[in-house]
């Protein structure tokens, strides 16, 4: 059965005696979609099994024909920005993108137009040669950005999205 809705049926996940998650049932299309929150109410947990970063302890999730039991099938669908985006610091921003691009498959003509493009689009193109070390947050969350981009994948998940961008880059995002 395939379908352009990712289907989240009775997802749980615990770290040792607390249950982070408890029979999540969704039905998502894909459009832009918010999840709204207290602290601790397991948002970045369900971002985290969605992206393949942890396993749920039970459930399914399938998005067209993928099912989530498979993360090799299931990592080119999804680009992901973590809460805290963290990469190599001594690699400079062109080349992180460019690292990120190989690993998630890119073919080399298609990132090196894919990677142009987003440094216009993240406002990253003066700082493309600066070492990640050397970058404000707010930079860096560009970065994160810009790497999540990258494949232009159907599904996109941003944790905290504008954390640590100043106003003006909130308004561009």
């Amino acid at each position: 059965m395939s379908t352009d809705n990712l289907i989240i049926e009775n997802v749980n996940k615990r770290y040792g005696r607390i249950s982070a998650l408890v029979d999540i049932n969704l039905k998502l299309p894909i459009t832009s979609i918010a999840l709204l929150g207290p602290n601790g109410a397991g948002k970045t947990t369900l971002l985290r099994i969605l992206a393949t970063v942890i396993d749920s302890d039970s459930g399914r999730i399938s998005f067209r024909d993928i099912d989530w039991k498979r993360p090799r099938q299931v990592k080119p669908c999804i680009g992901y920005l973590p809460q805290h985006f963290n990469f190599y610091q001594y690699l400079t921003v062109k080349e992180t993108l460019e690292y990120i691009a190989v690993l998630k498959r890119v073919p080399a003509e298609q990132s090196r137009l894919a990677i142009k493009q987003l440094l216009q689009e993240t406002n990253l193109t003066a700082v493309c040669n600066q070492r990640i070390g050397t970058l404000s947050g707010g930079t860096r969350r560009r970065v994160g950005i810009a790497q999540a981009l990258l494949s232009n994948p159907p599904i996109l998940l941003i944790d905290e999205p504008t954390a640590g961008l100043d106003p003006e880059e909130r308004i561009r995002f």
